[in-house]
């Protein structure tokens, strides 16, 4: 029989068993998350390995694999800081050297990633990936001789890895080498026949050579390596877009579909590829059949309400909308939520907000921390300029969820409304800590740079993004619209040199151009504005904008016969490049007006000001043309508009002039 002393060491050795010592422990937590992070088990995973530091913060392995997690999922930030973390602990770790390089080269951090590569080949001269990172940063730099170097003696030691033959095959194309940068390829597949990457680039090369029948075939090829990937399919349909075979292409994306006809996601990609190339109405079918199927999807009436809405037909966005709501009567019923909040956003996006406001009030009476609801309130009382009751609405957000940058470009643009620009910029660069790549939280600080009339570091800022960005259109186009500010700007300071300054060094932006013309007009300088806007149809013929300009000086300033009949020709085409343009049909009716042609003339300048009623020199225009046709009360009525309208405009005085004349004559 046991007695009691013996089951007390027999329950004191079961428990230190369980206890183990702190690195035992640690070393649990990061074989467990090693043997999840196998298993696809990504979220379970990161908390073991949080587990594995929380017992020990200076041990290096569990940062790597949780920057590894992180890239998994895409959060490239938080790998990036982990890996960081991991090199700092072990700078002998080359694996964590690896990563964190790589990533750099995506993040085009070249120089650092280079910086990694020579800390890697001193500890290991042979390093495989150190090579080829070092390989990546030379082309980068267009160092392609050097590059070529590592990669052929990388190949010569029987390297076979498909990176090998993709970078020499874009060296090759650099200098020329069609031929030999299409035998690479060739060669890379030969020795990695199940490289989606190789397989994808001959298919680009074969197309070049419209070997349509290769290209097909290849595409296949790599839908039958990985039948679940959905992009490979695309890949497919979209060519067959390129030539003209629309029916193919529709078959392919009804395979997709079909391969899964109860998932709103097939449906949600198989639209969004439609909308990319352009082809609405299939996006619209392929929708209407998942509603018909599934009455009640969020997902797909929320992606048809915004394809309705993309086209501001509004009131068939609300209805899909509604009769979505509909199907969801209780009010903590999520989907529900996900109906409103859709049609709060409808609202505010037709310039409704007023009719958003009682859904957001709804939404936050159930749920009082929604965040999309809070998000939603901040806009609407940010368009009604009230700057305190937005900093609250957002600041929920930022409190509750930091991670939500647009939360805080919310509150910095509330604060900015409240002229707390200090306030502002402070959230901003907190932000920046947590997501230092975010374009959205750059783009606000330029912002407020703007307002705050500090150019120099608003220009640094969009300089910088497009830096970060170059493929990025978005950017682009808010770049070219910065500089067209600018010039503005300096336009209106009265800073003309800095303004022509700007238009020399991108000469490109044809937008900033025009204004510089405009600041010519202004200024009286009417022979540099004609020079500014004939240097831009030198170097974009078809600018409509460019060519109104010209036309109009051209008449106004230099009433030759040939003037005349040049700016005709320059307006005609302008009208057909712009056939909407109430600015531009003033201009060709103003130029059938010198030419003697008053009744077409007046059907143009009508046309115009229908448009825009307000505006007082078309609308001085009219009353020319009136007066010379004899309609003198027609003529008064109009010119009455242009002199006691407040803007001042150089055809005023004379259309004061005419007004009292008119009017004399009555």
């Amino acid at each position: 029989m046991i007695n009691r002393n013996s089951i007390i060491l027999l329950l004191c050795l079961i428990l230190c068993a369980g206890c183990g010592s702190p690195d035992e422990k640690k070393q649990a937590f990061l074989q467990k998350g090693k043997s999840l992070m196998e298993e696809g088990d990504m979220i379970r995973a990161r908390l073991e390995f949080k587990n594995a530091i929380q017992i020990d913060p200076e041990f290096a392995e569990p940062y790597l694999l949780l920057g590894k997690v992180e890239q998994q999922e895409r959060n490239f930030e938080k790998a990036y800081g982990f890996f960081m973390k991991a090199v700092k602990l072990d700078p002998e770790n080359v694996d964590a050297r690896v990563n964190l390089g790589r990533l750099l080269i995506g993040g085009r951090g070249f120089d650092q990633a280079m910086e990694q590569a020579e800390e890697i080949l001193k500890r290991e001269p042979g390093n495989v990936d150190g090579l080829m990172m070092k390989a990546s940063v030379l082309m980068s730099g267009k160092n392609f001789d050097d590059a070529k170097k590592i990669l052929l003696a990388l190949r010569g030691d029987g390297q076979t890895m498909p990176d090998i033959f993709l970078m020499l095959s874009a060296i090759a194309r650099e200098g020329g080498d069609i031929t030999g940068a299409e035998a690479l390829i060739r060669e890379g597949i030969e020795k990695n026949p199940v490289s989606v990457p190789l397989l994808l680039t001959m298919a680009q090369m074969e197309a070049g050579k419209k070997n349509d029948s290769e290209v097909e075939k290849l595409l296949e090829r790599t839908i039958s390596l990985e039948p679940e990937n959905d992009g490979f399919k695309m890949n497919l349909a979209g060519f067959f877009l390129t030539r003209g075979q629309d029916d193919r292409a529709v078959e392919v994306m009804e395979s997709l579909v079909a391969s899964a006809p109860e998932s709103e996601e097939k449906r949600g990609i198989a639209a969004a590829f439609w909308l990319k190339n352009q082809k609405k109405e299939q996006a619209i079918l392929v929708l209407e059949q998942g509603i018909e199927r599934d009455p009640a999807s969020v997902m797909l009436r929320r992606q048809l309400g915004q394809i309705y809405a993309a086209e501001k037909s509004y009131e068939k966005a609300g209805k899909v909308l509604r009769e979505g709501l509909a199907l969801h009567g209780e009010p903590d019923d999520p989907d529900r939520v996900k109906f409103q909040i859709a049609l709060a956003e409808l609202s505010f996006q037709q310039g409704d907000p007023a009719a958003a406001k009682p859904i957001v009030e709804d939404v936050l009476k159930n749920d009082p921390k929604n965040v999309d609801a809070h998000l939603i309130q901040g806009n609407i009382l940010l368009s009604e300029k009230n700057g305190e009751g937005a900093v609250a609405a957002f600041r929920v957000v930022v409190n509750d969820h930091p991670d939500i940058m647009a939360a805080h470009v919310g509150l910095a643009r509330a604060h900015a409304l409240n002229k707390d620009y200090a306030l502002a910029l402070d959230g901003l660069k907190t932000a920046l800590k947590k997501e230092p790549g975010s374009d959205d939280l750059l783009k606000a600080m330029a912002e407020i740079h703007l307002l705050q009339e500090d150019i120099e570091a608003a220009r640094s800022i969009m300089e910088q993004r497009v830096e970060k960005n170059p493929d990025n259109k978005a950017v682009k186009a808010d770049f070219d619209n910065f500089i067209v500010l600018l010039v503005r700007y300096y336009a209106a300071k009265g800073m003309g040199e800095k303004a022509e300054a700007l238009c020399r060094d991108i000469p490109d932006n044809i937008a900033a151009a025009n204004t510089l013309g405009n600041m010519y007009e202004q200024q009286k300088q009417y022979d540099k504005a004609m020079a500014v806007y004939e240097g831009i149809l030198n170097k974009v013929p078809d600018s409509p904008d460019a060519a109104n300009n010209l036309a109009f000086l051209l008449v106004e300033k230099t009433p030759s016969p040939e003037a005349i009949q040049r700016a005709f020709d320059l307006a005609e085409k302008a009208l057909s490049l712009k056939p909407d343009s109430p600015y531009i049909k003033d201009t060709l009716g103003w130029i059938e007006f010198k030419r003697g042609n008053i009744e077409r003339a007046a059907q143009y300048i009508e046309d115009a000001l229908q448009q825009v009623p307000e505006h007082p020199v078309i609308a001085y225009h009219l009353g020319v043309l009136y007066h010379e046709m004899g309609r003198n009360a027609e003529a008064a009525k109009v010119l009455r508009k242009v002199v006691e309208n407040e803007a001042d405009f150089p055809e005023k005085s004379a259309a004061q002039v005419l007004f009292n004349m008119v009017m004399e004559s009555k």
